[in-house]
C-alpha cells in the first residue's frame, strides 16, 4: 500500500469516527430533549392512538422503579391517590395505611410509611395492565383519582430546607452526585434546574402523571387548603369521621392536618419566601423551571411573572 492509499484510508477512518461521534451526540441530545418534552411527546402519542393495556408498562404511573411513580390504590374506597414529594406525602401515606387497617400506620421511620416493599400499601402496578388502565380511565363515577399540589416556588424552597440544607447536603451528595457541602439556595436552584431535574421532591408536578391520564383526574387538592381539601376528599366516600376527624396529633386527639399534626414535618418554607427569593436570577430560574406547572389549567396556581 503506497503513501497516497494510506492517507486516503486514514482520512476515511477519521471521517467515520466523526460521523459516529456526531450520531452519538445526536442520540444523547434526542434523549435529553425527549426527557424534557415528554409531555408534548406523550400528547402526540395520545393523538395517534388510544392508550391500550399494552402501553401501560411504558407509563410512569405503572413503573416500579421509584417509590412514588405509581399511585396508591385503596380499592375498598375506590381511591387512586398520587403522592407528590414535599406535599405532605408522609402524612398522606400514613392516612392511606390507616385506611388499609395497618396497626402501625402512625410509624414514621423512613421505611415506613414510604418503602413500598414494607409499607403494605397497594400500588397501581399490583394490578394487571388491563385492570390498571380501566381503573385510571373508567367513567364510573365511583372512582376518585386524587392528587394534591403546592405552589412550585414554595415547594422548591421546602425541598431546599429539607434536602439541600439539612445534614450538610447529604441528600444532594447521594442523589445528585454532588460534594457534601452546605449548599446556598442559589447553588441548589442551579443544580436542580440543570443537572438534577427529576428528583421527586422538586420535579415539576405536571410530570407526576403521564399526559393521557390527566383528564381523568377528578380531584386536585391544594397545599394551601390542605385540611379543608382532605376533608372534602374523604367525605366523597364517607371516610372522614373514621380516618380524618380524630386520631392525629401528639395526643391522638387532633384531626388530620390540624396545626399540631402538621408542624412536625413542616419546613416553614412559606415563612422564609422573601428571605430566599431575594435575587431576580434565583426567582426567574425557578419560574422558568416550573413554567408548565404555572401554565397547567388543573393546578390553577397564581400566575407568576418572570422579571
Amino acid at each position: 500500500m503506497d503513501r497516497s492509499q494510506k492517507s486516503f484510508y486514514l482520512l476515511l477512518l477519521l471521517s467515520l469516527g466523526n460521523v459516529v461521534f456526531m450520531l452519538y451526540n445526536l442520540s444523547s441530545t434526542f434523549s435529553s430533549e425527549y426527557a424534557e418534552t415528554s409531555i408534548e411527546g406523550m400528547s402526540k402519542m395520545k393523538k395517534k392512538h388510544a392508550i391500550g393495556p399494552q402501553d401501560m408498562k411504558k407509563m410512569f404511573v405503572y413503573h416500579t422503579h421509584s417509590w412514588d411513580a405509581a399511585p396508591i390504590v385503596v380499592e375498598e374506597y375506590k381511591l387512586i391517590f398520587f403522592t407528590v414529594g414535599k406535599v405532605s406525602c408522609t402524612v398522606f401515606k400514613q392516612l392511606l395505611r390507616r385506611m388499609m387497617d395497618k396497626d402501625d400506620w402512625r410509624d414514621d421511620t423512613g421505611a415506613l410509611p414510604h418503602n413500598p416493599n414494607k409499607n403494605g400499601l397497594k400500588y397501581l402496578y399490583h394490578y394487571p395492565p388491563k385492570k390498571a388502565l380501566e381503573m385510571l380511565t373508567s367513567t364510573d363515577k365511583g372512582w376518585s383519582r386524587a392528587i394534591f399540589v403546592r405552589d412550585p416556588l414554595e415547594r422548591l424552597l421546602s425541598a431546599y430546607l429539607d434536602k439541600g440544607k439539612r445534614k450538610n447536603g447529604m441528600y444532594m451528595s447521594k442523589h445528585c452526585k454532588k460534594p457534601q457541602v452546605d449548599f446556598s439556595f442559589e447553588e441548589f436552584v442551579d443544580i436542580v434546574s440543570s443537572s438534577c431535574k427529576h428528583d421527586p421532591h422538586w420535579a415539576p408536578q405536571i410530570q407526576r402523571i403521564d399526559p393521557p391520564f390527566w383528564k381523568h383526574i377528578n380531584f386536585v387538592g391544594k397545599f394551601d387548603t390542605l385540611q379543608r381539601d382532605t376533608k372534602k376528599l374523604l367525605n366523597r366516600f364517607g371516610a372522614w369521621e373514621e380516618f380524618g376527624e380524630s386520631g392525629w396529633g401528639p395526643h391522638f386527639n387532633e384531626s388530620i392536618f390540624s396545626k399540631a399534626t402538621h408542624a412536625r414535618h413542616e419546613t416553614g418554607a412559606s415563612g422564609h419566601f422573601e428571605e430566599y427569593y431575594n435575587s431576580s436570577w434565583v426567582r426567574n430560574t425557578a419560574l422558568h423551571f416550573y413554567s408548565k406547572d404555572y401554565q397547567c389549567p388543573w393546578f390553577k396556581f397564581k400566575k407568576e411573572i418572570v422579571e
